[in-house]
């Protein structure tokens, strides 16, 4: 899923954090409720649904 796709679906979320690696930059949205959807190239690659 693209990061609008997830907007769409979660809403936006509290938190954003960068997360260096060594082929680029994950990017964390982290919500309330304990989720947390990881991002690598605007495309979904992690996630936890609490």
């Amino acid at each position: 899923m693209t990061k609008n796709e997830c907007s769409i679906s979660l809403g936006l979320p509290n938190e954003v954090s960068q997360i260096p690696e060594y082929s680029g930059l994950r990017e964390r949205w982290i919500y309330r409720t304990g989720t947390y959807l990881e991002f690598k190239d605007g495309l979904l690659v992690e996630f936890r649904v609490m």
